[in-house]
């Protein structure tokens, strides 16, 4: 019997003393989300893995035979949990051969709220809409990706098991309609389908017509007077609203309903402003944009050239202006004055009724055989306010003219971001209904981008399709790219850039194609002037029918707005004056040539200051003139201009020089170049430029410390230098970089 009693003891206290597989302990749980949460515990005894099981809060606890999900290490992430719920977790221990530890628990916990993690985006709004379109602007939050529902504005709210219509991470969102549909837009953001929709959005499916005539005003005491009775022939019956952007046309905040009465009043703005006409609100509207335009005064003529397509002499609904010649008109009987607009309207303003002026219009030589006009005025004064001539023009025959402009914004140079503008116009009497644009680049520019526009690359440019283009209609797009840095380009030399365009049965092919040569330069006037072909032609690639194509450019470096600008430029003898035309501005613009005196006016333009790296407070205006019959080889037309902000001093630009050449040659003046001696080297380097003076030097050995350097001196000591290879950096008085390697014995 003692022996049986000693057995047992043995015997138990054998396997209480080797059984190693206990429960791990100081469970805890952590990252808590709406679907999941992170678990971890301290492993004790022999285990080699682990089960975990979470349960519903107030189920029974496991038992021996119930399994877990095992995981390997002592912490695991549940997931496909349920939002806003309780639970309770359980850990054993799995220590091998079918043995398992008791299980620990339980710890308690809940998961977040529905939603409670997924923020909705921020600034949802409409950014333009069209009949069968919307094109949405959204901030994400808690996720990259805003989901979006379409749903009909008289159906419930949807609930958050409703699927997404559309989904997004790049904004603007643009998203198709059905046809003038009367839907809301819902919106969230996608990082849970548990979320209610936020919203709704009203969408207002529109249909964009063509841009009407502008409307001009005028300005009395700082406030700009305009007259909507202009917009009555150009729009349907009905009463007339105004919005003063698309977004507020899109989100229903009016500038005001105008019945009978159209006058009313708007402080100065920025800029010539586009305002938005809708008639008889009927939720799948036809909004009518148009410009309002101000001018000077509030006393004088506005003479308005127009299309009379039924040739009844009455500028009706939809005709459109006439922009392709210009004004002719003396006080008085006195000398004879010349009015250029590119919108076909030009202000002359007077406040004496006593004087008497004659006007007459006058269409550009180009297009004399394909128009008439035969209205002229004579002896009229103006007695009170705003007095406006109509100068209707007829097409002799039905032909279209697609012309194409290219300008340059700014000059060139090595490392900057250039941008330069197209132009295209139909100066045709009907519809170009589809087109190519072809831009080719300058080889030294690796690429450029066209903003906001579908373009097709191509190697050395892009091709544009474009559709409907109305009589007089002008579409612009800016070619945006960065130039080279120095060595890959150097300054003085040219880039050259062309534009051309194709359309079927074009009747005019001498303006279907535009070129632009401008020269690299270190720095800039932001008030300059420059040519279109450079400043050298040869003699025998142009002829008496070619035009000179100058560009004059400003910018208003000053800490407030510039309400007006005037350019005075005079023409030199060698140019053709009768030959001026206008061609294209940053902002509304006016020309008025008195013999060879040019006189441009940006009334009321309101140019803001610059802003840096941008085109804000930039602007300018381009013309051509033919030189006159006869030039020869070596001949040289310089021409220069002012510009008066306000009532400043006159800003007075670089003078341009076009020389007639019989072949094109480098401007070795411009070129700078860099070269070092002797090279292997003894003691002292020399540092030779072409052109210019060194600002500073540095020499660095290959861990880029620096031996040697000098300031204003274009030789430095390395007498002290080890030998081996160096770097030389030098910059030049015009702050150009050249790197140089050298060799020291």
């Amino acid at each position: 019997m003692k022996q049986t009693l000693l057995f047992l003891v043995f015997f138990i206290g054998y396997f209480m003393g080797n059984s190693q597989c206990t429960a791990p302990t100081a469970l805890t749980v952590s990252a808590v989300t709406e679907t999941s949460a992170t678990f971890a515990w301290t492993a004790t005894g022999t285990a080699t893995s682990w089960e975990v099981i979470a349960l519903s809060m107030g189920s029974p606890a496991p038992s021996n035979t119930t399994n877990g999900i095992v995981s390997n290490t002592t912490t695991f992430t549940y997931t496909n949990l349920e939002c806003g719920y309780p639970y309770v977790l359980y850990v054993r221990s799995v220590c091998g051969s079918g043995e398992n530890s008791t299980w620990a628990g339980p710890m308690n916990f809940d998961t977040m709220g529905c939603g409670s993690s997924c923020f909705p985006p921020t600034e949802v709004h409409i950014q333009q809409q069209t009949s069968n379109s919307t094109t949405v602007m959204a901030y994400p939050t808690s996720s990259p990706e805003v989901e979006f529902l379409l749903r009909l504005s008289f159906a419930p709210p949807p609930t958050p098991n409703d699927a997404p219509t559309a989904s997004s991470s790049t904004f603007p969102f643009t998203m198709p309609l059905a046809e003038c549909s009367n839907v809301s837009l819902w919106y969230r953001n996608a990082c849970s389908s548990l979320i209610m929709w936020e919203g709704p959005i009203a969408l207002r499916p529109i249909n964009m017509a063509a841009q009407l005539n502008p409307i001009y005003g005028c300005v009395d005491s700082d406030v700009a007077l305009f007259d909507y009775s202009d917009l009555v022939p150009q729009l349907p019956a009905g009463d007339i609203q105004i919005y003063s952007s698309l977004l507020n046309l899109i989100n229903s905040s009016a500038t005001g309903v105008y019945g009978t009465d159209y006058t009313f009043a708007l402080p100065l703005q920025y800029g010539t402003q586009t305002h938005y006409a809708v008639v008889n609100l009927s939720g799948c509207d036809t909004v009518y944009p148009f410009q309002i335009i101000v001018g000077d005064g509030c006393e004088g003529f506005r003479l308005e050239s127009f299309l009379d397509e039924n040739s009844n002499g009455t500028k009706d609904a939809g005709e459109v202006n006439f922009p392709v010649g210009h004004f002719n008109y003396s006080v008085n009987d006195g000398e004879a004055l010349y009015g250029y607009s590119q919108t076909g309207t030009y202000f002359v303003y007077e406040e004496n009724p006593a004087n008497s002026y004659d006007f007459s219009y006058n269409i550009d030589a180009a297009y004399q055989s394909d128009y008439s006009v035969l209205q002229t005025y004579t002896d009229v004064s103006n007695t009170d306010g705003i007095t406006v001539l109509y100068f209707p023009v007829t097409a002799n025959s039905a032909f279209a003219d697609a012309s194409v402009n290219l300008v340059a914004l700014a000059n060139p140079m090595p490392g900057f971001t250039v941008s330069e503008r197209i132009e295209i116009t139909n100066k045709g009497s009907v519809t170009i209904a589809s087109g190519v644009l072809t831009y080719v680049k300058d080889a030294a520019i690796a690429s450029v981008t066209v903003p906001n526009q579908s373009v097709t690359t191509t190697p050395t440019g892009f091709t544009m399709s474009f559709a409907n283009l109305l009589p007089f209609e002008t579409r612009a797009f800016d070619v945006v790219y960065t130039v080279p840095t120095i060595p890959t380009v150097t300054l003085g030399q040219q880039l050259h850039a062309s534009a051309s365009i194709s359309v079927a049965a074009d009747a005019v092919s001498a303006n279907n194609q535009s070129v632009l040569n401008q020269t690299i330069i270190g720095s800039y006037d932001p008030n300059d002037k420059m040519e279109a072909h450079g400043p050298q032609i040869v003699h025998s690639t142009f002829s008496a029918n070619d035009y000179l194509y100058y560009t004059i450019r400003f910018e208003n470096t000053g800490t407030a707005a510039a309400h007006d600008i005037r350019i005075e430029d005079v023409l030199d003898s060698q140019l053709n004056q009768n030959s001026v035309e206008l061609l294209s501005s940053s902002a509304h613009c006016t020309l008025t040539r008195n013999g060879n005196g040019l006189v441009f006016n940006f009334p009321n333009v309101m140019l803001a200051p610059s802003v840096e790296g941008t085109q804000i407070g930039h602007g300018y205006v381009q013309f051509r003139v033919k030189p006159n019959a006869g030039f020869q080889t070596n001949d040289v037309i310089p021409n220069q201009a002012e510009i008066y902000f306000d009532f400043n001093p006159a800003i007075v630009t670089n003078e341009w020089t076009t020389t007639f050449v019989t072949q094109l040659q480098v401007d070795e003046s411009q070129i700078v170049s860099a070269s070092v001696y002797p090279n292997p080297v003894n003691d002292i380097v020399f540092i030779q430029l072409t052109n210019g003076n060194v600002k500073s030097a540095k020499v660095y050995d290959v861990s880029g410390k620096i031996v040697g350097e000098s300031q204003f001196s274009n030789q430095i000591d390395l007498s002290e230098a080890q030998s081996g290879l160096y770097l030389l950096d030098i910059v030049t008085d015009s702050n150009l970089k050249f790197t140089r390697k050298i060799v020291k014995k």
